[in-house]
């Protein structure tokens, strides 16, 4: 009885410990439910992403620097970021979470987009402005696509250099 009752109060002491992955729920859901939308710079590199299906156990901490707010009240600054998405030192990434005393929960993969290198160099600052949230995040997420086919093209390339190499 007492190895029960012992192992009944650790299960509910590691349960509060855990963090609740949910599935994704789409972004028009995700945007209303989210206190926070941001836009940070990663100024640390990740582990490297192995395995490539993280578990809630693979939850990386990582320093980053806040370039805008979308929603919220969060101001340009540093912050730390929990996310089971990888991010790459010097890159821009949509951050859709949940953010309190310099630290922002965006645990779940769906949650972090990446932007790419020097968002803010380009005219995707006034493209954004002033705009509802609807249509900025829509501008957001052509120019995550436009990022991921540029490095979609160059590992295309960077693969048939290597094919071509191959002995037949």
């Amino acid at each position: 009885m007492k190895t029960w009752i012992t192992l009944s109060i650790a299960l509910l002491a590691l349960s509060g410990l855990a963090y609740l992955v949910s599935p994704f729920p789409g972004y028009d859901e995700l945007e209303d439910r989210s206190p926070d939308i941001i836009i940070v710079r990663c100024t640390t590199n990740a582990p490297p992403p192995f395995p490539r299906n993280k578990t809630i156990n693979d939850i990386d901490t990582l320093a980053a620097e806040i370039v805008t707010t979308l929603k919220g009240t969060n101001s340009p600054g540093p912050i730390t970021l929990n996310s089971l998405h990888w991010l790459n030192q010097g890159d821009d990434y949509l951050v859709i979470g949940n953010c309190a005393d310099g630290v922002c929960e965006a645990i779940e993969d769906y949650r972090v987009i990446p932007l790419g290198r020097e968002l803010w160099a380009g005219d995707i600052t006034n493209a954004i402005a002033n705009k509802p949230m609807n249509e900025q995040l829509q501008i957001l997420f052509k120019r995550s696509i436009n990022h991921l086919n540029q490095e979609i093209q160059r590992d295309q390339q960077e693969k048939q250099r290597l094919e071509e190499d191959l002995p037949q």
